[in-house]
C-alpha cells in the first residue's frame, strides 16, 4: 500500500497539471484561432487583388491607347497628305483634339476645342515652297494687326488678327486660326511644339 499511495498522489497531481496544460493549449488556440481564419480569408482577397490589378492594367492600357488615337490619326493624315505633318506637343489647358484629323493631298488640318465653352482653333499644315518673306508678302501682310516674332530656330512667326499665327518651316506652311483668344505666349508655345 505504501507504494501505491505515492503513485496515486503523482497521478492525482498529474491530472490537474494536464488539465492546466489542456486549458492553456485551449486558451492559445482560442487566442490564435483568428489567425487561421485570417489566413483562410486572405486567399480570397489575393484572387480579388489579382483581378483588380488586371482590371487596373487593362484600364490604363485603354487610357493610353485612347490618348494615342490623335497621334495615329495624324500619322495616317500625313501619309495621305504626302508630307510630314505633326500634332503639337503643347496645347493650352482645357483644349483637346476635336473630331477626326482632316487630310487631303498637300494639306492637313486638326481642330482643337475648348472643354468648357464654344471656343476653338484649327492648325492647318500645307506643303509649301514659300520662305518667310514670301509668306509675309503673299499672306501675312493682308491680315490685320500683324506682328512678327523671329525665333531661335531661324523662323519668323507672324501673329495676326489678335490670336492667330502663321509661319513656314522646312517646306511646311503652318497656320493657326480660330476664336480661342489665345495669348501670344500660347501661340508661340504651340508653334515651338510643332
Amino acid at each position: 500500500h505504501a507504494h501505491t499511495a505515492p503513485i496515486k498522489a503523482v497521478s492525482a497531481a498529474a491530472q490537474p497539471s494536464d488539465q492546466i496544460n489542456n486549458r492553456f493549449e485551449q486558451a492559445i488556440q482560442d487566442a490564435t484561432s483568428h489567425l487561421n481564419k485570417h489566413h483562410a480569408k486572405k486567399k480570397k482577397p489575393k484572387r480579388l487583388t489579382v483581378g483588380a490589378s488586371a482590371l487596373s492594367i487593362a484600364l490604363l492600357a485603354g487610357f493610353f491607347a485612347y490618348q494615342n488615337v490623335p497621334n495615329v490619326q495624324m500619322r495616317i493624315a500625313a501619309t495621305r497628305a504626302g508630307f510630314s505633318a505633326n500634332l503639337p506637343r503643347y496645347s493650352p489647358a482645357g483644349y483637346g483634339v476635336a473630331g477626326p484629323i482632316k487630310a487631303e493631298p498637300g494639306k492637313v488640318s486638326v481642330t482643337f476645342k475648348s472643354r468648357t465653352d464654344d471656343k476653338s482653333f484649327q492648325i492647318k499644315q500645307r506643303a509649301s515652297e514659300w520662305s518667310s518673306t514670301a509668306l509675309l508678302t503673299n499672306y501675312a501682310e493682308a491680315r490685320s494687326e500683324m506682328r512678327s516674332y523671329p525665333d531661335e530656330r531661324g523662323r519668323t512667326l507672324y501673329i495676326y488678327g489678335g490670336s492667330n499665327v502663321t509661319w513656314v518651316d522646312g517646306g511646311v506652311w503652318y497656320d493657326i486660326e480660330g476664336n480661342a483668344s489665345l495669348t501670344d505666349d500660347q501661340l508661340l508655345r504651340i508653334a515651338n511644339s510643332l
